[in-house]
């Protein structure tokens, strides 16, 4: 769902500068594009059991396994049905991130006194 103005509104610092902003947004995207980080991880999707280290889905990054075992078999019982739809909804909450932040650099570029034209 789209910031509305008032939300833009309570994110801007009208105290920064376009350059903090500007760097504030290439940060966000490289987050954005880095692979997730798991820092405790959670029980693997397929039979419960701790992970002691990460092996996500490669193509949703919404589910975890302990080991390939569970993975092919999780695969093949459950996630190849559901994979497809968590990929596109993670695709589109990144979308939907990046459209807000854009509203944000614009307003702050605007507030700042820079015009359309930069």
């Amino acid at each position: 769902m789209p910031l509305t103005l008032e939300d833009i509104l309570a994110i801007v610092n009208f105290d920064s500068t376009v350059e903090d902003d500007i760097y504030s947004l290439k940060l966000e995207s490289t987050i954005i594009d880095s692979p997730p980080v798991v820092p405790d991880y959670p029980p693997c999707d397929f039979c419960g059991k701790e992970i002691e280290g990460k092996l996500c889905c490669t193509k949703c990054r919404s589910v975890f396994y302990c080991g390939r075992e569970c993975q092919k078999a999780d695969w093949k019982n459950n996630h190849k049905k559901e994979c497809a739809t968590m990929a596109q909804s993670c695709k589109e909450a990144a979308s939907a991130f990046v459209e807000n932040a854009t509203l944000v650099v614009d307003l702050s570029l605007k507030v700042h006194g820079y015009d359309d034209d930069c």
